[in-house]
């Protein structure tokens, strides 16, 4: 009569997993206790590199978000170091970490059950046991943080009320922080759920966002493409005509010479500072109803120099940021529209 394991011998699985993560690492730690830690990292990789989603047909593998992954390879590539903090079983996660989302296994935080060290047929093995360690869930997250890191992360991200506590632990340290909600709203390319879902809810946690201006990420209306195998959403070319021109900035007499944008956002420019600089990347996208500019510099004295800039629609400008990475500094920037270029809006 004990659940998850009641329900479940029942072929009710919705109920067996209402109780969440802890419930799924009691029914992970009853199949899979009595193995050593090498026998189950064998069965993780076996499993985990022929099973598939039964809406989708993909490898598990495949089904990770295409927005996580261009965020991690970011926060690497500028000096940061990544973790997965999660309420799923660590020694589950750590096989496959490295090779998906880049993450070593040392750096993956999550439940765990107890393990002990003894000797079989002679050797030294670590062996799994039916009881629970830790739950890395809700309140369980930054305590995990706290043993396993030691130091208050500067940015967390989440999608559900069991990273509440991660985020509020993070908003409350001393220095400048970022905490984002991933919010599931894309019924049509992954899944719409949030308040009444029996796992994974978004209850208080949307509350507290929206109370603490916490940056709340809607996957239907922010992200472009969902997962790996998904095709991009273009826009309409036509909107982004309005960028098309001559910009000065007033600060230096920079010029972005912005001839054509595709339908996809790919810029056709030329930057003169005042001879040419090579442009390595320049990229148009929408987020939000919102026009975003993104350009790459890379030539001598421009070692990948990039501006980020949003259009102000009524005002008919660029304003932004200019990423020094020679110097490591950055710098609040706009840019006029050329009285020549003038174009109708």
């Amino acid at each position: 009569d004990k659940e998850p394991f009641a329900s479940l011998l029942k072929g009710d699985a919705k109920t067996a997993l209402a109780g969440g993560e802890k419930a799924i690492l009691e029914i992970v730690m009853a199949t899979h206790g009595d193995m050593s830690t090498e026998e189950f990292e064998k069965t993780v990789k076996d499993w985990i590199t022929t099973a598939k989603h039964p809406k989708t047909g993909r490898l598990y593998t495949e089904m990770v978000y295409q927005p996580m992954l261009e965020l991690l390879a970011y926060l690497r590539a500028n000096g940061f170091k990544t973790f997965i903090v999660s309420g799923g079983g660590v020694e589950f996660m750590r096989p496959w970490a490295e090779r998906i989302y880049g993450i070593p296994p040392e750096q993956v935080i999550g439940s765990s059950i107890k393990t002990k060290f003894e000797m079989s047929d002679g050797k030294p093995v670590l062996a799994r046991l039916p009881e629970v360690n830790f739950i890395d869930d809700k309140a369980g997250k930054p305590v995990g943080i706290h043993q396993y890191i030691g130091r208050r992360p500067i940015a967390a991200f989440g999608n559900s009320d069991g990273d509440l506590q991660m985020l509020q632990w993070v908003a409350a340290g001393q220095r400048p922080n970022l905490c984002v909600y991933i919010h599931h709203t894309d019924a049509e390319r992954e899944w719409a759920y949030d308040r009444q879902s029996h796992v994974g809810s978004l209850d208080a946690g949307l509350d507290e966002a929206k109370t603490k201006g916490w940056t709340l990420v809607s996957m239907k209306n922010d992200w472009k493409r969902i997962f790996t195998f998904d095709s991009n959403r273009t826009v309409s070319s036509n909107v982004f005509q309005k960028l098309t021109g001559t910009w000065i900035r007033p600060d230096g007499g920079y010029i972005l010479d912005i001839k054509s944008i595709a339908s996809d956002g790919k810029i056709e420019m030329a930057y003169l500072n005042p001879q040419p600089i090579n442009v390595s990347k320049a990229q148009a996208s929408m987020e939000s109803g919102q026009m975003n500019v993104f350009i790459k510099l890379l030539d001598r004295n421009y070692p990948g120099n990039y501006y980020t800039l949003t259009y102000d629609v009524q005002n008919d400008y660029l304003a932004g940021v200019y990423h020094h990475v020679g110097i490591g500094q950055e710098f609040d920037v706009y840019f006029v529209r050329a009285m020549s270029s003038k174009v109708s809006k």
